[in-house]
């Protein structure tokens, strides 16, 4: 999630064109933190409006080896899916009603991570691939979700997320074949 920079650059845009970015292509009602309760997703990935959902589960082994404690120096992601404050800013713009605002430091509380990484995986992702032109596939997803919405524009996969989608397939394969350990419910 190092590159999620690529999604809306509030600094760049500033808010008043970022909140404009999100009404414009917003297609659904906000997740609201009152909405996401139960587990993150079942073990395999299941279609949801002919969007295939992600495991969960596997994203936050990859991106944090389930520590919530995780934090990445160099971009500064936080958590179980290594939040960068770029996205946290983008989640906060783009649905207001969640007052107060998230802060990094909610960023290290699981479920407050989980409820970002929801959102982006459910909602924002599909919401700029469509946007950009682009059909949501489960590779689409990880590769925005990866890279950012600008890599996936450019066609530029630079070798990490090659490899990040590649160990989301092997241990989804792993799950469905019944040797997937790793992954915890969040």
């Amino acid at each position: 999630m190092r590159a999620l920079a690529y999604f809306v650059k509030p600094q760049l845009l500033g808010f008043v064109a970022a909140g404009f970015l999100c009404l414009q292509i917003l297609t659904a009602q906000p997740t609201t933190a009152a909405e996401i309760t139960g587990p993150v997703v079942s073990s395999i990935s299941k279609m949801k409006e002919g969007v295939r959902m992600i495991d969960l589960a596997i994203i936050s082994q990859l991106e944090s080896s389930n520590n919530p404690k995780a934090f990445n120096w160099k971009s500064k992601a936080t958590g179980l899916f290594q939040l960068t404050p770029v996205a946290l800013q983008d989640y906060n713009v783009c649905n207001p009603r969640n007052k107060p605002a998230y802060t990094m430091n909610d960023m290290w509380d699981g479920r407050k991570n989980r409820i970002v990484a929801v959102w982006f995986f459910e909602q924002r992702i599909p919401q700029l691939l469509k946007h950009y032109g682009y059909e949501p596939t489960t590779d689409r997803i990880l590769f925005t979700w990866h890279a950012g919405i600008g890599n996936v524009i450019k066609n530029n996969m630079g070798p990490a997320t090659h490899e990040f989608i590649q160990s989301y397939k092997d241990k989804m394969r792993e799950l469905q074949n019944g040797r997937f350990s790793d992954a915890k419910s969040i």
